[in-house]
């Protein structure tokens, strides 16, 4: 197998060593999914392009500084817990 066959099976190659950065960082940086509102996504999207961003970048800076603000007592919810049913069919 030649050189360049070995670099592009593994992954990598001389130019770029920044491939295999990102295969290795995919391993910490979890994808999650949750249900906004249209408006919402728009707004995330607007405020993203603005700043010259990704979108989920963005969200992310939200989450943690909602979290954080949570937790030093900043922002406070008055929530009520939904009951829910699970069901199997």
């Amino acid at each position: 197998m030649s050189k360049k066959m070995e670099r592009r099976v593994s992954g990598t190659t001389a130019k770029n060593p920044e491939v295999s950065k990102r295969k290795e960082q995919k391993e910490y940086d979890p994808v999650a999914g949750f249900r906004i509102s249209k408006e919402l996504k728009q707004n995330i999207d607007n405020l993203a392009n603005e700043l010259k961003v990704s979108n989920s970048d963005l969200a992310k800076l939200f989450f943690e500084y909602g979290l954080k603000a949570y937790k030093n007592g900043e922002l406070k919810f008055n929530l009520e817990p939904k009951n829910f049913e699970i069901s199997l069919k």
